[in-house]
């Protein structure tokens, strides 16, 4: 099998081959912008072509001035070749926090000219077969990949326990204990956590008929408040079509979707199918509750306020656990946890972290795992999951965010202990199960058809995974 030719490699290729050939010493390089539209390529991919060459002492890069083709006599003796640090994440397009890492990840490595750092983002489909069949360095993932790879005993072998390394400055003291129990197995780290947020409650100050303080904690309290103070068919709460958000429902009425072994769907329940049959009526019948589909979230991050002004203009309260935190003098939202949070086990826990691979160099990771840790993710990119895990940090940026988003140090510090993700043995099954659950909330399916054809296809492939 020939082996995958990155895009950046692409770049480098045509920059040294073609391009700089063709043009004399001391003539500049078109700029980045005209570069990237004539190679369809990203800004960092060109930045990480030109950063080869200028090691290479083909070009010079000169601050407000643009990037010079150096004559031969000029060229710097190449660098040794550079240490090799292979990442495996996913695609920042899908994911800011890895665009935060990228970009930490670089200024490192501008630190330490012996890396270079090789990213790789598969499809999540294809993460068993690569951590399996590869060697990686670095590790990043969310909630769902991380637990894709705690729950499998062959993946666990393929990552480090953290006790191995030695000069990780990492302290069980500094994280909540679900993180610790999430991140862990036999009482043995594998997971670093970097960010973590459990479910928001963000109630919009502008809306004439809620008052934050005045929001019942009880669930059914809660849906009947917005019902009584909804004018005009307009929906009062918008929630995000995935399971971590729909199960906050749940556990608010103190059930569950899947066993705590999480090898059993328990969506047929009569408790189940009563509250689905009630929310299914909030967003087809009453249209208390505005569902936000993918459609609508790729909008917004592609032409950015298109979701905050829908949400703004229209709706008194939303869920969310990303947060785009653009701290300042006008109050966006005040930010209370949503009904039953803190009923144990509360509401969803995100969580995006980093491991290390099982062959990787305990002296060349601790140092960047250090790095990471240090950092205050949210500092370096808006859109991420959640809050930095760490509580030192943590608490640096919660007094930083308060005064823009009043409610949030209280609420994160009451809620985040009682947080537990979605607990399931197969991705499979729990992406079968929002396929139903959106159906069934959107009146494509009854809640009885929906629940008994949800669970015979989850039942056939928990069958297939034991197998």
């Amino acid at each position: 099998m020939p082996a995958k030719i990155y895009k950046y490699e692409r770049v480098l290729a045509y920059l040294d081959n073609i391009l700089l050939p063709a043009l004399e010493p001391g003539m500049l390089l078109p700029d980045t912008e005209q570069l990237c539209r004539e190679l369809d390529c990203s800004l960092i991919t060109l930045n990480h072509a030109l950063a080869i060459l200028s090691r290479r002492g083909r070009i010079k890069r000169i601050r407000n001035k643009g990037t010079v083709v150096l004559a031969p006599a000029l060229r710097e003796k190449p660098l040794p070749k550079r240490r090799l640090v292979r990442v495996l994440g996913i695609a920042p397009g899908m994911w800011n926090f890895m665009r935060a890492m990228e970009t930490a990840l670089t200024r490192y490595r501008d630190c330490h000219e012996e890396l270079e750092f090789r990213f790789e983002y598969p499809q999540v489909d294809e993460w068993f077969d690569r951590i399996r069949d590869h060697d990686y360095d670095l590790i990043f993932g969310n909630t769902d990949a991380i637990r894709l790879i705690m729950n499998s005993p062959e993946l666990r072998g393929r990552v480090m326990i953290l006790e191995q390394l030695r000069k990780l400055e990492f302290s069980r003291e500094d994280f909540p204990d679900n993180l610790i129990g999430f991140c862990s197995e036999l009482n043995h780290w594998r997971a670093v956590p970097l960010t973590a947020a459990p479910v928001f409650q963000l109630t919009n100050p502008r809306h004439p008929e809620i008052d934050p303080a005045r929001l019942p904690d009880s669930l059914p309290e809660f849906l009947d408040y917005l019902r009584r103070r909804q004018s005009g068919g307009r929906p009062m709460l918008a929630i995000r079509m995935a399971l971590s958000y729909i199960e906050t429902f749940f556990r608010a009425r103190k059930l569950s979707l899947f066993s705590l072994d999480g090898t059993r769907c328990l969506i047929d329940t009569p408790e189940a199918q009563h509250l689905l049959e009630q929310l299914s009526g909030f967003i087809t019948r009453d249209k208390l509750l505005f569902p936000i589909t993918t459609q609508i979230e790729s909008r917004f991050f592609a032409h950015n306020n298109v979701l905050e002004n829908i949400l703004d203009e229209n709706l008194a309260i939303r869920w969310a656990s990303g947060l785009d935190f653009y701290p300042g003098n006008e109050i966006k939202y005040h930010i209370t946890p949503p009904p039953g949070a803190l009923h144990t086990p509360g509401t969803h826990l995100f969580l995006e972290g980093v491991m290390a691979g099982i062959n990787s160099d305990p002296d060349l990771v601790t140092p960047i795992l250090n790095y990471l840790q240090s950092i205050a993710v949210q500092n370096l990119l808006v859109g991420c999951a959640g809050v930095p895990a760490r509580q030192d940090m943590r608490t640096l940026l919660l007094a930083r965010l308060e005064p823009a988003y009043p409610g949030i140090t209280r609420t994160v510090h009451a809620t985040l202990p009682h947080a537990t993700p979605v607990r399931c043995g197969s991705p499979t099954a729990s992406t079968v199960l929002l396929e139903y659950i959106q159906a069934i909330l959107g009146g494509l399916l009854s809640v009885p058809e929906g629940c008994r054809q949800a669970m015979r296809r989850i039942e056939t492939e928990f069958k297939l995974r034991n197998r």
